[in-house]
């Protein structure tokens, strides 16, 4: 039915006697949800029953085309319930039609005209094809949901986000990465804001900075540091605990659209002092440290050290040789 127009609500009845009063109620089901939207009196005479719902426009949808391809699309649905005494029945569904008035002007921002157009619903498959007139091509009852629309010589392009990713998937703690987004169809200078997330291995997501950006040409850049202290003080509260590594992604934000990148882990830097019974530290004795991600990496003491600039992020044994350690 077109939205709008009047409904004939009927009911056929038998047992019940003319003149009695029939209370039709009128229900939307809508994104999982049920709610009555409004009541209808009728009569009974001759077995049948009948009574006239009029939808009340609730407001005028207006939207930019490309609001209107991305927003979630919720089946609505009507049905009644008529009730009799303590009698009552319910109807099947019914789907409205509605006033769909598509607007578009060229790159010059003047109101397409004469330009043929094919429209496909995509809810049920129809098509309609026309010319745009000062601009507007106009449905007295398309069905609802999204559709497509197809120009004549013209093509949509939208501002739109095409990739997002980080420079490396995995670069040293303290080092510069940039974060890249691959963009098109938005205008140079347009503002662009990165959201950097670390996801700790227990599933929970944090925010831990936002960096400003903004369109060039095909892309937006922005260059961001983990620095080593931010890392030590979350290496110290998690080391007694530590059963997986925290990856880091960014959410990329440009006017509505926003796109997500893939993830990103870092080595760390390791300093191991260690000094023998009498004081002093160790030189020139070999190590083996072998982390619980099965890697291993062997070096020599110095001065009482053993660096390690791109440590993983993981738990450790150390080895010496010649040397037992004795913990106290």
């Amino acid at each position: 039915m077109p939205y709008g127009k009047p409904v004939k609500l009927l009911v056929d009845y038998q047992g019940f006697s003319d003149g009695r009063l029939v209370l039709l109620e009128i229900w939307r089901k809508k994104g999982g949800k049920e709610e009555k939207v409004a009541d209808v009196y009728g009569v009974t005479k001759e077995g049948k029953a009948c009574g006239k719902w009029i939808p009340l426009i609730e407001r005028e949808e207006v939207l930019p085309l490309q609001e209107k391809i991305d927003e979630p699309v919720e089946e609505e649905k009507y049905y009644f319930i008529a009730k009799i005494d303590d009698q009552e029945v319910k109807s099947g569904d019914m789907v409205f039609t509605y006033p769909l008035d598509i607007y578009v002007e060229d790159a010059d921002g003047k109101p397409l005209d004469g330009v043929k157009y094919t429209v496909t619903f995509l809810s049920d498959g129809s098509k309609e094809e026309g010319e745009f007139k000062n601009g507007h091509a106009k449905f007295a009852d398309a069905p609802p949901g999204k559709f497509k629309i197809e120009l004549e010589d013209y093509e949509f392009v939208f501002g739109m986000i095409i990739e997002a990713r980080w420079e490396k998937n995995k670069i040293k703690c303290g080092e510069e990465i940039k974060m890249i987004a691959d963009v098109k169809g938005f205008e140079d200078g347009t503002p662009a804001k990165f959201e950097i997330r670390k996801k700790d291995v227990d599933g929970k997501i944090e925010m831990i900075e936002e960096i400003e950006g903004e369109v060039q040409g095909d892309k937006v850049e922005a260059a961001w540091v983990y620095s080593p202290e931010e890392a030590e003080e979350s290496l110290k509260k998690s080391v007694k605990e530590l059963v997986g590594e925290p990856e880091f992604s960014f959410m990329i934000k440009i006017k509505e659209e926003e796109a997500k990148s893939g993830v990103l882990t870092f080595t760390y830097p390791l300093d191991i002092y260690l000094e023998d019974k009498d004081g002093n530290r160790l030189d020139d004795v070999e190590y083996t440290i072998i982390f619980s991600n099965r890697t291993r990496r062997k070096g020599r003491f110095k001065d009482g050290h053993a660096k390690i600039e791109d440590a993983p992020y993981a738990n450790f044994s150390l080895v010496v040789e010649g040397y037992d350690f004795i913990l106290e």
